[in-house]
């Protein structure tokens, strides 16, 4: 089964949505199985709803606070 071929697939649907990946990735096993398959199937779809963060420039520091030393 081609999965990657198939997640790609389903990651070019906007807007992208878990119910969307197992809605496409089911459809095609589907396709490929020409029918229900015969074993059982489970397919787990993470998603990550953080908002993002900006990106640090590399060597650029992000704690300009002067360390204190007893």
């Amino acid at each position: 089964f081609p999965l990657e071929r198939v997640l790609a697939d389903a990651a070019r649907d906007t807007p992208l949505s878990p119910q969307g990946v197992l809605r496409t990735v089911l459809a095609a096993l589907m396709r490929h199985t020409d029918g229900p398959p015969q074993d059982d199937v489970a397919l787990l779809v993470l998603t990550n709803e953080r908002p993002p963060q900006p990106a640090h420039r590399a060597g650029c520091a992000t704690d300009l606070s002067v360390p204190r030393h007893l």
